[in-house]
């Protein structure tokens, strides 16, 4: 009875593509992608190779396996790429700007927060030495805007836009412009509740 072949080249590139297809989802949380990448890509050609060789089922399967892999890391990528260039198309900035805006919204919270006044209004102006507008600067170079607004957290930050008048169509409020999408930014601070005051001497027939 003749021996039963081995394809150990299919074998082969099987197990590397399904290590790298195993590990692919823990590459942005310690494991390198530049051990990954090479890995998967490295088995199908492995797997390539050894579907020459028979029996080619080790080989078909890996093949399976890593193209599957391809695919959907290629549609998470454009997913990715797609919602971060969605909301830069409807700002009418660019996905650079557009990400610097989000970034820097969280700084301006975090700034204005931190100046809420006694009774929890925000504070009616800041000025450039409360925050440091020399470095949280719009795309284009200029200072944001501090206006006062009817909204939750009771202000913005608007940038005048690519074109650098104030109040004009391309005027940019950097909480809302991500519609609903924006980065986490610093929750809004509450007054401190009222101690509560005690007279003494204790009227007659109340308890403490």
């Amino acid at each position: 009875m003749p021996a039963r072949r081995v394809n150990v080249v299919g074998i082969v590139g099987l197990c590397m593509v399904s290590m790298a297809a195993i590990l692919s989802p823990t590459g942005f949380f310690g494991i390198t992608l530049c051990l990954l990448v090479p890995l998967g890509f490295g088995g199908l050609i492995v797997c390539v190779v050894g579907a020459s060789c028979r029996p080619r089922w080790p080989a078909v399967v890996g093949l399976c396996v890593g193209l599957t892999c391809v695919a959907l890391w290629i549609a998470v990528f454009m997913w990715g790429a797609y919602s971060f260039t969605a909301p830069a198309r409807r700002t009418g900035v660019g996905v650079r700007a557009y990400m610097k805006m989000s970034m820097d919204a969280s700084g301006l919270a975090a700034a204005a927060e931190a100046r809420r006044r006694p009774d929890g209004s925000p504070p009616r102006y800041l000025s450039i030495m409360s925050v440091d507008l020399s470095t949280i600067r719009d795309p284009w170079g200029r200072p944001y805007r501090y206006c006062l607004t009817n909204t939750a957290r009771m202000y913005t930050f608007t940038s005048d836009g690519p074109d650098g008048v104030t109040n004009t169509p391309d005027d940019i409020d950097v909480f809302t412009m991500n519609d609903g999408t924006r980065l986490e930014t610093p929750p809004i601070s509450q007054p401190p509740l009222p101690a509560p005051v005690f007279r003494l001497p204790i009227p007659p027939g109340l308890w403490r």
